[in-house]
């Protein structure tokens, strides 16, 4: 069969695109699938507070989706000088997803610019 594992998917961003990748995880758990196998955010993360029509019609609280189905681990990379995606939002990440799932890096001196 030509199927994708979810397991083995990792998705990677950088800026947008690390907002679409950890919105694409946030959305995989709410249609309750099997978790991806990670997800690297550089730069980027949740953006939209409020869930779509579709996910609220079928919200579960993250404790709740936890139970059910573990979530994708994500990693975010936040640079301490970046003022599009500044630490503070990446912490704010944590609280939209689930914090025990989203590890949060910082690293010094990096500003809005991929890792080196």
């Amino acid at each position: 069969d030509d199927l994708w594992i979810p397991e083995r998917i990792f998705l990677f961003g950088f800026s947008a695109g690390a907002c679409l990748a950890m919105e694409m995880c946030r959305m995989w758990s709410f249609k309750r699938r099997t978790p991806l196998g990670g997800a690297i955010c550089i730069s980027g993360g949740i953006k939209t507070r409020d869930l779509p029509l579709t996910a609220k019609e079928n919200y579960v609280s993250s404790d709740e989706r936890q139970k059910q189905h573990p979530l994708t681990d994500v990693l975010i990379i936040a640079g301490s000088n970046d003022v599009e995606y500044p630490p503070n939002e990446a912490m704010e990440s944590r609280k939209f997803y689930s914090s025990s799932n989203v590890k949060v890096h910082v690293q010094k001196g990096k500003g809005h610019e991929m890792i080196k």
